[in-house]
C-alpha cells in the first residue's frame, strides 16, 4: 500500500509538471498527428479494450481519437504500464497502471482512477 501511494504521487507529481503548461490550450488547434510513446511507469498489464475507452472518454478523448490513439496506448500499457499521449507539443494524457487500477492524468480533464477489476 505505501509503495502504491508512492508511485501514485511520483506519477502525479510528473503529470502535474508536464501538464502544468497545457492549461487553457485548445485541443482542436493541435491535432495534427498524435504521438503515443511509452512511458515505463508502472506495471505492465493487459487492459480490456472496453475499461481503456471509457478512461479516454472520461480524460476528453472523441471516440475517433480512440479509435485511432487507444489500440496504441493499449500495447505501451501492456509491454512497459505506461504511455503518453501528445498532439504536436501537447502532452494530452499520461496513462500508467499500479496494481490493478489505471492513473489517467489528462491535461482538459485532471487526474483520476479506473479499477481495472470490476467491483
Amino acid at each position: 500500500m505505501i509503495i502504491t501511494k508512492c508511485c501514485f504521487r511520483a506519477l502525479a507529481g510528473i503529470a502535474l509538471c508536464v501538464l502544468a503548461g497545457c492549461v487553457g490550450t485548445d485541443r482542436s488547434v493541435t491535432l495534427a498527428e498524435a504521438k503515443v510513446t511509452a512511458i515505463p511507469a508502472g506495471d505492465s498489464r493487459f487492459v480490456p479494450p472496453d475499461i481503456l475507452a471509457k478512461a479516454m472518454l472520461q480524460a476528453g478523448f472523441t471516440q475517433d481519437q480512440i479509435l485511432k490513439d487507444g489500440p496504441e496506448v493499449a500495447s505501451q500499457l501492456a509491454l512497459v504500464g505506461g504511455a503518453q499521449i501528445r498532439y504536436g507539443k501537447i502532452t494530452a494524457a499520461l496513462f500508467a497502471i499500479h496494481g490493478d487500477t489505471l492513473y489517467v492524468s489528462s491535461s482538459t480533464h485532471g487526474t483520476f482512477t479506473v479499477a481495472l477489476k470490476p467491483s
